[in-house]
């Protein structure tokens, strides 16, 4: 076997870890009856989004449990400038990682064709744009019960999550899948877990940790918080 071969097979290893665990996530907020949609926030390639897809439609169809709908939320051209607090100081940036239109992964038309292979047409919905100009605009009776978080930066993490702890869209029981918890060296002072901490604190969320799903993610079930809905 060649080198490039060994390492193609183990990118494929944990891409699928990546994606396993989202699905078990996906089955998790259904077999558990938490209420509600589920969103993921920054598609790429649209690996997780077609996972997360998949496994709606498997476990609706293995139980015969009431269908939910997926939101898939993307600027389509890459990173925001990274120019908040913490950002500006986290490893990720500083070393060019993560950088203004960085990340930027496949297409509406595309991500849209690759969920058409994976959930009817009615059931997904691609919001494109900025987070801070999209999630406040979602309605009061909106409810998630599953959220994959791949926002990268600080920044991002606080413009999709803020509006909805503030407007109570996420359900108790909801699982939040952090895709990037284990960037910027683990530190908690950077990227989702700065996010993460700072919103526990403001809304006093109480949660419990469901341990990683992969190299750089961490889950995370929400209990309780100000504002949560009943």
């Amino acid at each position: 076997m060649s080198i490039d071969q060994s390492v193609s097979d183990v990118q494929s290893l944990m891409q699928r870890k990546r994606v396993e665990g989202l699905m078990e996530a996906v089955y998790y907020c259904y077999g558990s009856a938490v209420v509600g949609d589920i969103a993921e926030f920054g598609t790429m390639t649209g690996a997780t989004a077609y996972g997360i897809g998949v496994a709606m439609l498997a476990v609706e169809r293995q139980y015969g449990l009431p269908a939910k709908n997926l939101d898939l939320y993307d600027s389509f051209v890459g990173l925001p400038e990274p120019d908040r607090t913490p950002d500006t100081g986290s490893p990720h940036v500083t070393l060019g990682h993560w950088a203004a239109g960085g990340c930027q992964g496949i297409s509406v038309t595309e991500l849209d064709a690759m969920m058409r292979e994976a959930l009817p047409e009615d059931r997904y919905r691609i919001v494109e744009g900025w987070y801070s100009d999209t999630v406040p605009s979602l309605p009061g009776d909106k409810r998630y019960a599953m959220l994959h978080v791949d926002c990268d930066l600080y920044g991002s993490t606080m413009d999709c999550m803020v509006p909805l702890f503030e407007k109570g869209l996420i359900s108790r029981g909801c699982a939040v899948c952090f895709d990037d918890w284990m960037c910027n060296q683990a530190d908690p002072a950077f990227g989702e877990r700065k996010a993460f901490a700072e919103l526990a604190e403001r809304f006093d969320i109480r949660c419990s940790d469901w341990g990683a799903y992969t190299w750089s993610g961490a889950r995370f079930i929400i209990h309780d918080y100000n504002g949560c809905p009943k």
